[in-house]
C-alpha cells in the first residue's frame, strides 16, 4: 500500500479528487489517501508519502514551492500536480512533477496517470522481502518465476534455485508488492509475464515448461493483458 498526499485547498475540488481515486478499484486498493487544506497541516520532516498531488493555486505558499520543499526532505516522493492555471505548467518543471493535471480533465488524465505512475514505482522497487521460516528473505523480483498458493502459504520458485521459498501470505497482499509484469492467472498462480513460452488453449506455459490454467472466463482479459505488457516492455 502507498501513501498518497491529496493537498487542495477547495473542499468541493478535494472531494472530487479522492472520489475519482476510490472509484478505481486497483487505485483504491494500492492507494492510502490521506487529504490536507493547507500545506501548513503536513509536517516535513515526518510526514513520507510515495505521491504527492498537489494544487499549484494555495493561500498560505503555491504548491510548487512547497513540492520544492518537500521534495529536499523526501527525494524519492513523486508529485502530480492538479490546478485550472494550464500557463503555470513550465513553472513546475523545477520540481520535475511526474504529471501535470487539468481539474477540467481530471476524470479523464488523473487514474491513468495514477496507473502508469504506480506501474512505475513497482518497476522500480527491485526486491520482495519475505519471512521463510522465521528469517527475512530478499528475493529479487526479476528472479521469480512464479507463485503457487496453498493451504494459507505462498511457494515463491525462482531462477536457479531447486527448492521454492516458503511464506505465510496471501495472494492479495503479495501481488501488491510485485512489479507490473507479474499477472495472478488464476487463484492458486502469479506468474511472471517474462517467462511465458506460449498461451494456447487457455493454458500458459512458462519457459521451465509448467502449465498453468487461465482461470475460467478470463483468457480475452489476460491476453490482453498480456499484449500491453509486451508493448510497455518495448517502451521501458
Amino acid at each position: 500500500m502507498m501513501r498518497c498526499c491529496v493537498l487542495e485547498d477547495n473542499n468541493e475540488d478535494l472531494n472530487k479528487i479522492v472520489e475519482c481515486i476510490k472509484s478505481d478499484h486497483y487505485l483504491n486498493d494500492h492507494l492510502e489517501i490521506q487529504t490536507f487544506y493547507s500545506p501548513n497541516q503536513i509536517h516535513l520532516s515526518t510526514d513520507n508519502f510515495d505521491i504527492l498531488l498537489l494544487d499549484i493555486d494555495l493561500p498560505e505558499q503555491s504548491g510548487i514551492d512547497f513540492a520544492n520543499e518537500y521534495l529536499k526532505m523526501h527525494p524519492n516522493s513523486k508529485v502530480i500536480f492538479i490546478t485550472t492555471h494550464n500557463e503555470l505548467v513550465f513553472d513546475t518543471f523545477k520540481v520535475h512533477p511526474y504529471s501535470f493535471i487539468r481539474k477540467e480533465y481530471m476524470h479523464i488524465e488523473l487514474n491513468d496517470s495514477l496507473h502508469d505512475l504506480l506501474d512505475l514505482i513497482k518497476l522500480n522497487k527491485k526486491e520482495l522481502i519475505i519471512s521463510d521460516k522465521g528469517h527475512a528473505i530478499t528475493i529479487q523480483q526479476s528472479d521469480i518465476i512464479y507463485i503457487e498458493s496453498f493451504k494459507h502459504y505462498c511457494y515463491i520458485y525462482t531462477k536457479g534455485c531447486p527448492d521454492p521459498y516458503k511464506t505465510r501470505i496471501s495472494m492479495y497482499h503479495v501481488i501488491k508488492d510485485l512489479a507490473f509484469y507479474f499477472y495472478r492467472v488464476n487463484r492458486s498462480y502469479i506468474i511472471n509475464l517474462n517467462e511465458i513460452k506460449k498461451i494456447q488453449n487457455g493454458k500458459v506455459t512458462l519457459k521451465n515448461n509448467l502449465e498453468v490454467s487461465i482461470q475460467r472466463g478470463q483468457t480475452k482479459k489476460f491476453q490482453k493483458t498480456y499484449n500491453d505488457f509486451i508493448c510497455k516492455k518495448t517502451l521501458l
